[in-house]
C-alpha cells in the first residue's frame, strides 16, 4: 500500500494537504484516519472499500510553524499501514 501527501501554503492561511492513498488492484482500503497536529481530519469506513482513495484538506495546519501529518490506513485484512511526515519550524 502506497501512502503519499502534499501541502501548499494556503494565501487565506494555513495549508492545503492533499493526500493520497494507493495500491495493487489486490490491496484494498477498508478504513482511513487522517490527523494533523493530534487533531482528527478524517476518521472513515470506506464504503465500498477502494484501491485508490484521495482527499485534500483546506487552511490546516499552523503558518508559521510545526505541522505533523499521521495517515493510517487499514486494509480488508485488518492490516495498518502508516504514514508521517513533518515540515515547518
Amino acid at each position: 500500500m502506497n501512502i503519499s501527501s502534499t501541502h501548499q501554503r494556503d494565501a487565506l492561511g494555513g495549508w492545503d494537504i492533499s493526500v493520497n492513498i494507493g495500491g495493487s488492484a489486490t490491496e484494498i482500503t477498508a478504513s482511513v484516519r487522517v490527523e494533523l497536529n493530534d487533531f482528527s481530519l478524517y476518521d472513515q469506513r470506506l464504503d465500498p472499500p477502494t484501491n485508490q482513495w484521495i482527499k485534500e484538506f483546506v487552511q490546516k495546519g499552523y503558518y508559521p510553524g510545526l505541522n505533523r501529518l499521521v495517515v493510517t490506513a487499514t486494509d480488508a485484512d485488518g492490516k495498518d499501514y502508516v504514514y508521517t511526515e513533518e515540515w515547518g519550524s
